[in-house]
């Protein structure tokens, strides 16, 4: 991920390919991804946001208003 596309990238070359632009968020800085498949990602803006990314739409729609400024990533945490 960059702040504005999310990329795939070949293991074997390195090579990375643009999946899609975000639509709805600027400034990406962290991207997660739950066990069902689902795209988070977090802005880094003075009043950070987490979103859903939609993977057909390209849309990210808030959810959740940290509280915090500047959200470099976020990450899942295992429940054992």
């Amino acid at each position: 991920v960059n702040t504005r596309s999310l990329f795939s990238i070949d293991p074997i070359t390195g090579i990375a390919t643009k999946v899609l632009d975000f639509v709805g968020v600027k400034g990406v800085m962290g991207l997660a991804i739950d066990k069902d498949g689902n795209f988070y990602l977090a802005d880094f803006v003075a009043d950070s946001h987490i979103y859903l990314l939609d993977m057909g739409t390209q849309v990210a729609t808030p959810i959740l208003d940290t509280g915090l400024a500047r959200v470099h990533n976020i990450a899942f945490k295992s429940p054992n």
